[in-house]
Parts: C-alpha cells; structure tokens; sequence
C-alpha cells in the first residue's frame, strides 16, 4: 500500500458522515489478517462523497518517519517509533488536518482506533474539544494547535487559558451564537468558558465539536516499548466531547508496556450516553484482531463495538457485515487466547490486568468461566456486570444502510 494515509476524495460543503480509522501499533491494510479497524474501512461505502467519506491511517511502527531517506534510516525510524513511542504527534497532527480540510458544519464524526491508534483517537476527540476544529483553510496553524493541545503541561493559569481561549475565538469553529455543539449552548458559565459540571477543566463550550461515536479496541499508554516520551495528553481519559463510546478492553494482556488505559467517569450531560467499557477474552491482538489462525475473540469484540454504531454507516455492499461476522456462534467464545513470547519479559515484568470492581465483562467472558476456560492467571471481581447475552444474533438487513451502486 501507499506510506501515506488512505482517504476518499474532498467533499462538498454539507452535513455528512464522517468516519477515522486509526490503526494499531505496526498494523495496516493489506496484511493476511487486518485488525478490527482495517475491517470497519473496508466495509464502508466511499461513492458518494456528500454522503459519507472516511480516513484510514496505519499503526504506529509501519511506516517510517516523513523525514526518513535510505533504507537503513527508514528501518531505524520504524525502529524509534516501536521503541521510544515517538510518532504519536504526527499521528495526531495527520488526522487533525486531515478532519480540518474535509469537515462542514453539522457534519457526524465518527472515530475508531485500536492500540496506540485507540490513543490517538482519544486524543483527537480530545483535541475537538478544546481548542476545537480550525476552520477550513487554516492549514498554516495546524503546528500552533497540536501544540497548544499536545503537552503534558495543561495551561492552569488565567493568563494561559485566555490565550487559549483567544487562539479558539480567532480560528475554530464555532462562536457563542452559532456553537457547533448546540448541547452546550446554555451550559456556559459567567467567565464565557469554564464549565464546573464538566469537572472544572478549562474549554471553550461553543468551539467544541461532538463526535457522535466513538469505538476503540484495547487503548494502551502511548510511551512505548520502552517507556519513554510518556503522554498525558487532556481529555484522553474522559473524552467529553464524544456522545456514545465503546471500548474493548483485553482481560489476558499481560505485557509492560501495553498497560491498559481505562476510560473515568464523567458527569452526565443531555444528549451524551455514559461511555461503555467492557472487558474481552483474549491477549492485546486477539481483541483488536490480527491473529490469523483463530480470530474468532477478535470479530466478537469487532461485533460489540460495531452494532453500537453500524446502522449510522453507509456499507460498501449488502453482505458486508453479514460476511464479516459469518464465523460468529454460539460457540465461538472458545476462541484461542494466542500466548505471548517470553522475550515480552526483557521490557518489564508481567503486568497482569486487574478488573475493576463493578466492572461490565462480555457475555462471551462469562461463557468462558462456565465452561472453565478463563485460565488461571485472570480473576473476575466479585462484583461484576455482563452485557450483550445474544451477542452472536446479527443485526436484520433491513436496519442497514447500504451503498446505491451495491449488487442486487
């Protein structure tokens, strides 16, 4: 494939959909079993572009850095981003401009991302909502808003927060009268752009743009292998400003530096659903897919995070997602959690997940402890939920949308 990110064609001005598809680390298409966010790309429908257009990027460690020349300075730069975590800004910086070139007022967005490629889709969505969207043409800017959002070091004092404050006014989306997210127009306190209700973080209300859907599979810290060039980048924890979120979390991941990163609680607010989080069979890849053998735990955490969202999209064809879950049965919670090499252990000691109390798991995660496959390394907590009984039913066709020019 192209070392440059997938995309359809500009679209005309008007309310569309719009879908990103953020790859995990050192996955992309055209491999012999894409991931969970290659197969979401490949279903949809890019012929009308006032419909529907989508972005696809690949992982983390695919390709090599924009700067990189020769062969060798191509493999080290792949290398670095695997190692050290460098990378995730441009990431970033691709998808966001990416967004600002194709996005018109009241367009839905729609986000996935797996891995390293679910951080940086938390991060984009936190980027929509503070300091918001730069408007069409602002490409020149693109670096001052990645940095004004992409730093460790949030500003806390007033003076930052209006320059911010002046930075969003001046150049996204957005004004007091017009906001994009109509939700918040009546949410503004008296300083015109610190809402306690949603924690007390400084934003801008009437610069944050929504993002109707957000689905991630397994978000782990962005550091990499070796933990550095830590990321604590803001909103990546709560996402705000998106409406509904799923995100399939691995029960047998046990690698250091693929810590899972859970998603905090966040304050009820009209129009939002309260993000679901839920726990899956499997290792790392066997939630997000890619394991070619046995990728039945794969498309059963792909199906919970599709059926949230699938009758918002426009398919390619009108078997797409029948053909996609056709493996799927009853029995397919017996899928195989793939082991992990030994050699994980020279980047830290195992790091076994702990599920929360309270914590909502799959119901193919209780059909596994019925029968006694869990496996003695994960616990459930005493005090847990399970979620999705019929999660092998299919969706009926006459829900889903699908594209004009598909075979009869």
């Amino acid at each position: 494939m192209s070392d440059q990110a997938v995309h359809s064609a500009p679209p005309p001005a008007g309310t569309k959909t719009i879908v990103m598809c953020l790859d995990g680390t050192n996955d992309q298409i055209g491999v012999s079993e894409p991931s969970n966010v290659a197969k979401i790309f490949r279903m949809l429908s890019l012929v009308d572009r006032s419909r529907q257009i989508a972005y696809y990027d690949p992982g983390i460690g695919t390709l090599p850095a924009p700067h990189a020349r020769g062969i060798i300075e191509r493999h080290l730069s792949t290398g670095e981003e695997l190692a050290f975590g460098i990378g995730m800004k441009h990431k970033l910086t691709e998808a966001y401009s990416w967004l600002m070139r194709h996005y018109a007022f009241g367009d839905q967005i729609y986000i996935f991302g797996f891995s390293r490629g679910a951080y940086t889709a938390r991060a984009l969505v936190g980027m929509l909502h503070c300091p918001g969207l730069l408007r069409t043409g602002s490409d020149n800017l693109i670096p001052y808003a990645i940095e004004k959002y992409a730093t460790n070091d949030w500003p806390d004092t007033t003076a930052e927060c209006e320059g911010l404050a002046e930075f969003a006014d001046a150049f996204c989306w957005g004004t007091e009268q017009t906001p994009v997210d109509p939700a918040l127009h009546d949410q503004v306190t008296d300083d015109g752009w610190r809402h306690p209700a949603l924690d007390g973080t400084f934003f801008v209300p009437h610069h944050s743009v929504p993002v109707s859907f957000l689905g991630i599979w397994d978000t782990v810290e962005a550091s990499g292998l070796a933990h550095f060039h830590e990321h604590h980048w803001r909103f990546t924890d709560s996402v705000p400003n998106a409406q509904q979120v799923r995100h399939a979390v691995s029960i047998h991941e046990w690698r250091n530096p693929y810590r899972a990163m859970l998603l905090q609680d966040r304050p009820d607010r009209p129009g939002r659903l309260e993000p679901e989080e839920v726990w899956f069979a499997g290792v790392h890849s066997d939630v997000g897919g890619t394991y070619e053998d046995d990728h039945r735990l794969a498309l059963i955490a792909l199906k919970w995070v599709v059926d949230g969202v699938v009758e918002k999209l426009v398919l390619r064809e009108r078997d797409s997602y029948s053909l996609l879950f056709r493996a799927l049965t009853e029995t397919a919670y017996e899928g195989v959690v793939h082991p992990l090499p030994k050699s994980w252990l020279v980047t830290g000691p195992p790091y076994h997940r702990r599920i929360p109390e309270g914590a909502w798991i799959h119901q193919s995660v209780a059909s596994r402890v019925a029968a006694d496959h869990l496996g003695p390394s994960c616990e459930l907590p005493s005090t847990h939920n399970v979620t999705d009984r019929a999660w092998y039913q299919p969706i009926p066709p006459d829900r889903l949308q699908v594209s004009p020019t598909a075979a009869k």
